[in-house]
């Protein structure tokens, strides 16, 4: 016997995430040891809720398929982001404003992201390439960035994680 609660509460689940992860850009974090005291007004576009602070990041544009793999902290506590649907973005907070990255140029790219920093803070990004069905990693380090395909049979980029070793590979 189906539970008709159970059934109707999932649905009414997949409907409000498939919907918010369709939104904008929007960081919401709180004020506190791991980045510092915050007031309203000290960054664009923030407005305080009972100590949470929500700032759009990349408005206003869209993009899909996110993840909980979009952002990681650095060692200082700052926040980098990686995602994408038109092309692969890294975004990140340099402590005093955001910095800007496109990753890969290439179209349809950058779904499904995950991201993971190396001990020496540098990104390192797992995602969906649309147009070819494939897996891609992007990395960046003291020359630049570097893309490859990892896999690109049967859509192995859908849902990707990464996690890196402590020599940072």
């Amino acid at each position: 016997m189906t539970n008709k609660f159970s059934s109707q509460h999932a649905v009414r689940n997949r409907t409000w995430r498939k919907a918010l992860l369709s939104l904008p850009l929007l960081l919401v974090f709180f004020s506190g040891p791991l980045l510092g005291p915050l007031t309203p007004g000290a960054l664009p576009s923030v407005e305080a809720h009972g100590g949470w602070y929500i700032e759009c990041v990349d408005c206003p544009r869209l993009f899909s398929d996110m993840t909980n793999r979009r952002l990681q902290l650095d060692s200082s506590g700052h926040p980098h982001i990686a995602y994408g649907g038109d092309h692969l973005y890294h975004v990140y907070h340099d402590g005093n404003t955001w910095q800007y990255e496109t990753v890969d140029t290439s179209t349809k790219v950058g779904s499904y992201a995950a991201i993971a920093l190396d001990g020496s803070d540098y990104p390192h990004i797992s995602y969906f390439d649309e147009s070819n069905s494939a897996l891609k990693y992007a990395y960046q380090d003291a020359s630049g960035w570097h893309i490859e395909t990892v896999d690109n049979e049967h859509a192995a980029g859908i849902y990707t994680s990464l996690a890196l070793d402590a020599s940072g590979y």
